[in-house]
C-alpha cells in the first residue's frame, strides 16, 4: 500500500531527503533529537576477517528508532584491529580491542568489540561407523554430536564400516528415500575454520551425489529445493567434462564464490578425501590420498552458514542420492596443513595421528655468534647441512650445549663463512 506520495517543485538536498524521512509519511515533526544507539550483531569476533553488522536508531521527542545508519559516520578507534565501513559491516583484523564509534546530529554512541584469535586446531567430531548392523545411531566418538540414519536400505556391517544403497532423489518422501545420515545442526556455523576429512568408496558416481553437504534449502529443515546457502562435496559432477566439487554457497550473495574441482578418483575403490576451508587466511584445499588437488579462496564465514540440513549421502538439491560406503569421516576445528593431512591419511581410518606440533626454528644472533632456537619440549632432532638441495646430506646438530630459556632451547654456534642450513626432523 502506499501512505504517502508527495511531489516537490525542484530536487532534494541530502539534508531534505533525511528530514522527509524522520517527518514520516504522517509528515509529524520528529521534534528534538533525545539520543543514539548504537547495536551490533556481536561484540567478540573470532580470528582475522570475522564479520559484524552494526544498526544506529535516534529516538527524537515525537519519533522512537528512526534508523538513522545511511546519516550516521562511522569509525573504529583503531583500525589496525576493526575496520567499519558506511554501511555498518565491521571486519576483524588482528585480536585486540577496538571501539566502534557512530556520529549522528552531534549525537554519539560506542561499542567496544573483542577481537580474538582463531582458535587452535582440534578434532571436534569424528564417526566411525563401528555400530551394529540395524544400528540407526551414528556415534560421535570426540564429541557430542551423534547422527542419525534415516531413510532405507543403509546398513552398518559391524566391522566399523557404513554403506548407504543410493538411488532415488534427495527430495524424495520420507518414507521412500534412498539412506542417508543427519548429523546434528550447527556443528559447522560453530566453527571459524573446518577441515572436513573422509575414508569413502562409491558406487559408479550418480551425477551429483552428495558425499557431505552441510547447510540449508530455500524450504528449510529436511528440505530440498535447493537455492538455500551450505558447503558440499561430490565425487562427480556434470561440469568440468565430469569432477570431483566442493563448494560453499553465500547467503548473502546467493552464489558459489568457492567452487573447486578435479578429475574425478575412481569408483569402487576407498579414498582418503580432505577438503580444509581457511577463512580467516583465504584459503580452500581440497586434497586426495594426502595429495593437494585443488585449491581456492574461502570467501564466507562459516558462523552465516545456516546448517539445520546436515547431511552425509543427500543434497540440499534434488540430486542423486550417495550410493558408496563410509570408512571415518572427522570435523576439525581449524585447517589442518598439508602435513597434517598426509599424517591422517598415513596412520589411517582407524588411528589418529600424533597431534604433536610440528616445532619452528628461530635463529637470532648475540655478541657475533648465532643462536639456534626450538621448543624445549618438542621431540624433533636438530640437523644441519652445507649443501641445500634434494641430494642434500642433513647430519644430527650435537646439542648437548644448548640451554633451556623461556620454554626454549637455545643452541649457540659460531658463524663461518659457509652457509649452513638447519632443520627438525622426527
Amino acid at each position: 500500500y502506499l501512505a504517502s506520495v508527495r511531489v516537490h517543485g525542484g530536487m532534494l538536498s541530502a539534508g531534505d531527503v533525511a528530514n522527509n524521512f524522520l517527518y514520516g509519511a504522517e509528515g509529524t515533526a520528529p521534534g528534538e533529537l533525545q539520543g543514539v544507539t548504537l547495536k551490533l550483531t556481536a561484540t567478540t569476533l573470532v580470528g582475522p576477517r570475522a564479520v559484524g553488522q552494526a544498526s544506529v536508531t535516534a529516538d527524537y521527542a515525537n519519533r522512537k528508532y528512526l534508523n538513522v545508519l545511511p546519516f550516521t559516520t562511522l569509525e573504529s578507534s583503531d583500525p589496525s584491529v576493526l575496520t567499519v565501513d558506511a554501511n555498518g559491516a565491521y571486519t576483524a583484523i588482528k585480536a585486540g580491542t577496538a571501539t566502534i564509534m557512530a556520529t549522528y546530529s552531534g549525537k554519539e554512541a560506542t561499542q567496544q568489540v573483542t577481537v580474538l584469535a582463531a582458535p587452535a586446531t582440534e578434532l571436534k567430531h569424528r564417526y566411525s561407523f563401528s555400530e551394529a548392523p540395524g544400528s540407526t545411531t551414528v556415534k560421535d566418538s570426540a564429541g557430542s554430536a551423534d547422527g542419525t540414519v534415516k531413510g532405507l536400505g543403509a546398513d552398518f556391517d559391524g566391522a566399523g564400516k557404513l554403506t548407504l544403497p543410493g538411488g532415488g532423489a534427495s527430495n524424495a518422501g520420507d518414507d521412500v528415500i534412498s539412506g542417508y545420515v543427519d548429523l546434528p545442526n550447527g556443528i559447522i556455523s560453530s566453527l571459524v575454520n573446518v577441515s572436513i576429512e573422509a575414508w569413502v568408496s562409491w558406487q559408479a558416481p550418480a551425477q551429483w551425489a552428495r558425499v557431505f553437504d552441510f547447510g540449508t534449502s530455500a524450504g528449510g529443515e529436511n528440505v530440498s529445493n535447493g537455492s538455500g546457502d551450505y558447503l558440499f562435496l561430490t565425487p562427480f559432477t556434470t561440469a568440468e567434462g565430469g569432477s570431483i566439487r566442493f563448494a560453499v554457497r553465500d547467503p548473502r550473495t546467493a552464489n558459489e564464490p568457492t567452487v573447486l574441482n578435479a578429475a574425478t578418483p575412481a569408483a569402487g575403490s576407498e579414498h582418503h578425501l580432505v577438503v580444509t576451508y581457511d577463512y580467516t587466511g583465504n584459503q580452500t584445499v581440497m586434497y586426495l590420498n594426502a595429495a593437494p588437488i585443488a585449491t581456492g579462496g574461502s570467501a564466507t564465514p562459516l558462523n552465516l552458514i545456516h546448517d539445520v540440513n546436515n547431511w552425509l549421502g543427500r543434497s540440499q538439491w534434488a540430486d542423486n542420492m550417495f550410493g558408496g560406503t563410509y570408512n571415518e569421516f572427522r570435523i576439525w576445528q581449524g585447517a589442518l596443513t598439508a602435513d597434517q593431512v598426509a599424517a591422517c591419511y598415513a596412520a589411517g581410518p582407524d588411528t589418529l595421528p600424533s597431534t604433536e606440533t610440528q616445532p619452528t626454528l628461530a635463529v637470532s644472533t648475540a655478541a657475533g655468534s648465532v643462536v639456534i632456537a626450538w621448543p624445549a619440549t618438542s621431540t624433533y632432532l636438530l640437523e644441519s647441512t652445507t649443501a641445500y638441495g634434494p641430494a642434500a646430506t642433513w647430519s644430527a646438530v650435537d646439542t648437548s650445549g644448548a640451554v633451556v630459556e623461556g620454554g626454549q632451547k637455545k643452541l649457540t654456534v659460531t658463524p663461518s663463512q659457509a652457509a649452513t642450513f638447519y632443520r627438525m626432523k622426527k
